[in-house]
């Protein structure tokens, strides 16, 4: 059975320009088109694309929203995204709807051939400009959020914290008076006070909020 392709793009020219580079490099192929997101879908479903080659930018049904669909129904169809926009945010929205590569829309006919190729092989094709923003962007989200944790911890006192580290620990809020020196009222106005430096609303939350943002050892 020959491999099916199934090319999505509301402009016919760029679709039929798309096609033509196809017949003429992979000749064995089965080519199919569509003209949006929603008939992407509904020809997906019956005819099953072993890859979809889809623009982003599309009336009645984007790309990414088209993808999440036929990812989801269709886990064995792999979608490439082209696309002009390479703004961070469209390319972890776009990422995260399951597509297998994304190239920009001024690619040169070798580089599409090439991400084609590399996305009906089981591989995940991002183009260099693509991959290098992805990164700056999770790289920036990591940063925020290492400042986010660093900037929680600063807002604790030490007596905050030692009362966290013995609550992450298991150690029964009765056996922290003794050990700490302190009365269940000054207890519960240090909790208080956790409460609101951390936005959290229950001991259970104030845990969950400490281990995953390392606020102390465990």
């Amino acid at each position: 059975m020959p491999t099916r392709i199934l090319i999505v793009d509301d402009h016919a020219l760029i679709r039929k320009g798309l096609v033509s580079l196809l017949k003429s490099n992979l000749p064995d192929w089965e080519i199919h088109e569509a003209s949006n997101g929603v008939e992407a879908v509904l020809k997906a479903a019956r005819i099953r694309p072993d890859i979809i080659l889809m623009d982003y930018y599309m009336p009645r049904l984007n790309g990414a929203q088209a993808a999440s669909v036929i990812t989801r129904d269709l886990p064995q169809t792999k979608v490439l995204m082209i696309s002009m926009n390479e703004s961070p945010e469209y390319i972890i929205r776009t990422i995260q709807s399951g597509v297998k590569g994304i190239i920009p829309k001024d690619s040169s006919e070798q580089e599409v051939m090439d991400a084609i190729r590399d996305v009906g092989n089981g591989k995940t094709h991002l183009h260099e400009r693509v991959a290098g923003t992805a990164l700056d962007f999770l790289n920036r989200d990591r940063r925020k959020t290492a400042r986010n944790r660093h900037s929680a911890s600063d807002l604790l006192t030490d007596r905050e914290l030692e009362i966290i580290e013995l609550l992450v620990k298991g150690v029964p809020q009765p056996d922290i008076l003794p050990r700490l020196a302190i009365s269940k009222r000054t207890l519960e106005t240090h909790k208080s006070n956790i409460f609101r430096k951390l936005q959290v609303h229950s001991t259970a939350e104030m845990i969950r909020y400490a281990v995953r943002n390392k606020l102390v050892p465990y």
